[in-house]
């Protein structure tokens, strides 16, 4: 999208987070699908683009990552940074069964996020629940989790230090959220507002970023 449209598709979003779902809808929801109607159309005669590899580095210094990378709004890959971490040495499904097993986990739909109907549903169900659907490969996915945020303990099971240096200068405050799913489970394409980093603490996760 053209600088114009990124600031458009920005405080839309802003715009939804503020006033909810339902009051969006009513007031901004005819000017999103217009906007996304001149989007789409101004893309059908472009020249299909290559699909680039996510650049990797080891041992990248925070200095040299934010020069490199955070300052041009690339993405990167840290190949087996967390590797040590105390959360990918211990966390499993059978340890959140174990040691939170009564903490209720909200599951949330929502349109264009998480599914694509349009209507919103939730389910609340204990995080044993949810482990056991996913054991039985279900499709339940707990999608960012305030669990972190609950249990300290938890965070302190990340290299907070690490975290804290690699975060941009202009970013504030500091929000964790877990995402916790068996295979197949899915987050469609959307627009976050901070920069994020993303730590794999099992499985494997694919990224398509525009």
């Amino acid at each position: 999208m053209s600088p114009s449209q990124q600031f458009v598709a920005s405080n839309l979003l802003l715009i939804q987070q503020v006033l909810g779902a339902k009051a969006y809808n009513n007031f901004f929801g005819g000017i999103e699908r217009r906007f996304r109607k001149r989007i789409e159309q101004s893309h059908l005669n472009e020249p299909k683009r290559s699909i680039k590899t996510i650049s990797e580095v080891k041992n990248i210094s925070p200095d040299e990552f934010k020069e490199r990378f955070y300052k041009k709004s690339k993405a990167v890959i840290f190949r087996g940074a967390a590797k040590e971490w105390p959360c990918c040495k211990k966390w499993s499904l059978d340890f959140f069964a174990e040691n939170y097993g009564q903490s209720k986990a909200l599951l949330v739909d929502v349109p264009g996020l998480t599914n694509k109907n349009g209507a919103d549903g939730f389910e609340l169900l204990t995080t044993s629940e949810l482990i056991k659907d996913i054991k039985a490969r279900g499709s339940k996915y707990w999608r960012f989790s305030p669990l972190l945020e609950e249990a300290p303990e938890l965070a302190n099971d990340l290299n907070l230090s690490w975290l804290g240096d690699m975060k941009g200068e202009k970013s504030f405050g500091n929000t964790y959220y877990m995402f916790l799913g068996g295979q197949g489970r899915t987050t469609y394409l959307h627009t976050d507002q901070p920069c994020n980093l993303n730590v794999q603490v099992s499985g494997r996760k694919r990224w398509t970023i525009y």
